[in-house]
């Protein structure tokens, strides 16, 4: 697609693209475990109707892993100096999972920056629906078995005796609902492959799951002064589906979607909704129907 810039945030180099010829701005934030490449299945509906932006998350893609800790902070300034540096003054924004905490911070920091807001199955700031031994082991908090196995990675450990090469594939299936596990396998292995084409670092996931980890223990749920989409799958098994009810319990005017039979990764699994959804909110405000 386009090609990839670079820009320095205090010594860390983050990378992006910028695809569209026309229409308003809208800037994609990545969850855990991804890069900007994640959002390559909706990319052409979306360049369709608006400038797109895709960066890549500290830790991620082509960007730096920078040395830990870093924070949720850190990488709303990094969002912010994409923006700065692909000359947008106001955009669009899209967070989803981890990068839903980061839009949130972004956007608390400098609401003057955000058109509209877009949270897909976002990281907030209340614990009750993140507690520890909720923790999934299913999900990629597991990855090489839990964080020792990545301090092990870290420390120099070979990898094949830490990483369960079944691993990545069950993390896959626990971010889709049960349904689309079992109606669509071929969908894993899609995602699977996707994910080992560019295999993220050790030290790139620690970082981000570190900083998410933080985010949503310590810090407050943020009001905002901007039109505030949510969308949420109802069987989402990594962010608890009641976020939606938090969301929209201290947002009365946001507007939120849920979508029926969805897990974690509703772009894969219903890419015409979301392409829709998103389009739809960057153009007009209004949600698609």
């Amino acid at each position: 697609m386009g090609d990839v810039h670079f820009v320095d945030n205090e010594g860390v180099r983050i990378a992006y693209e910028v695809d569209g010829a026309s229409g308003p701005w809208l800037v994609l934030q990545h969850g855990l475990g991804y890069d900007r490449r994640d959002w390559g299945v909706i990319l052409e509906p979306l360049m369709a109707a608006c400038r797109v932006v895709r960066l890549d998350t500290r830790g991620m893609g082509d960007s730096d892993a920078p040395t830990m800790p870093w924070t949720v902070g850190d990488m709303a300034d990094d969002l912010r100096a994409v923006l700065d540096d692909a000359d947008i003054d106001r955009a669009t924004i899209v967070g989803t999972s981890l990068g839903g905490a980061v839009v949130q911070e972004f956007a608390c920091r400098h609401p003057e920056r955000v058109e509209r807001l877009i949270l897909t199955a976002p990281l907030i700031a209340d614990r009750a629906l993140y507690p520890e031994s909720a923790v999934s082991r299913t999900t990629d908090h597991a990855l090489v078995d839990g964080r020792a196995g990545l301090c092990a990675l870290l420390a120099g450990a070979d990898p094949a005796e830490v990483i369960d090469p079944d691993q990545v594939r069950r993390n896959v299936a626990a971010a889709l609902s049960p349904a689309t596990v079992r109606e669509r396998p071929e969908l894993v292995d899609r995602i699977v492959a996707h994910r080992a084409a560019k295999p993220f670092t050790p030290a790139g996931w620690m970082g981000q799951d570190f900083a998410g980890s933080g985010y949503r223990y310590t810090a407050q749920l943020h009001d905002f002064d901007v039109p505030i989409l949510v969308i949420q799958g109802t069987d989402d098994r990594v962010v608890n589906p009641a976020v939606a009810d938090v969301l929209e319990e201290r947002w009365p005017d946001a507007h939120v979607v849920r979508l029926d039979g969805r897990g974690h990764l509703p772009h894969w699994e219903d890419p015409d909704r979301m392409a829709s959804l998103l389009t739809t909110w960057a153009v007009s405000g209004e949600v698609a129907s």
